[in-house]
This record gives C-alpha cells, structure tokens and sequence, in this order.
C-alpha cells in the first residue's frame, strides 16, 4: 500500500475540520490535532507525528487564507476555532452544477460522518473552487 501524500493528508484533514466546523457554527470548537489525525500517539522524542504536524499546519493555512479563526494555537490543537464570513459563505454555497439542492457544507458533513472519506475529498475540491 503506498503512503499517502501530503496533500491527501491536507484533503482529509481540511475535510474533517470544515465539516465540524459547519456542523457546530456558530459555537467555536477546540480541535485536537492528534485525536483528528487518529495518531496513536506522539513519538518516542516527544514530536508530533506527520500526520499531527500536516493538521497543525492545515489549521495555520485555512486560517491565513481566511477560512477560519482561532484565539490560541497549542502545539498539538487550537482553540476557540470557529468560520469566519468567506468559509461558512463557501460551505453554505449551493453550485448550479449540482443536481441536488444541498449545499457544499451540508454534502460535507454527510460525507465525513458515513466515513467516505473519498467523497469528503471530492466535495472539499469544490470548496476550494468556489472560493
């Protein structure tokens, strides 16, 4: 099995924070890099693993490009996580090219929460897209 790339990891992780993102706004969450990764748990030196460190600098980027906000960023998690304006306008777009009336944030969610995982990847690409 080959491993997955950064930027699979950066889908899926992105993917996972948008839709509990979604699903809790407007109350902001607090989000345990190694709990989202599913880590086993740090290694042996006391670093993050590189799946912890691809979701601590997935939650740097979303929020440097203004998807997201956060008070306080601990070395594994972050706190007071919540969409600004352009991220919940992007999840609660609706495109013409869908055939169902159901918005991005709403797809999202069902994907991440049924564990398809690859849908949720799919979705996240339109998200990107329209922003």
């Amino acid at each position: 099995m080959t491993e997955k790339t950064n930027i699979r990891h950066f889908d899926e992780i992105s993917a996972r924070i948008f839709a509990a993102l979604y699903e809790s706004f407007p109350l902001p969450l607090d989000i345990d890099c190694i709990e989202l990764t599913k880590a086993a748990e740090i290694e042996a030196n006391g670093a993050a693993t590189k799946e912890t460190r691809i979701c601590i600098a997935t939650l740097t980027w979303l929020q440097e490009e203004g998807y997201l906000k956060y008070q306080v960023k601990g070395k594994f998690d972050a706190f007071n996580i919540v969409l600004t304006a352009k991220g919940l306008s992007v999840l609660k777009a609706v495109p013409s090219s869908l055939e169902t009336k159901t918005s991005i944030g709403e797809r999202l969610v069902t994907a991440v929460k049924s564990g398809a995982i690859n849908t949720a990847v799919e979705v996240l690409k339109i998200i990107f897209a329209v922003a």
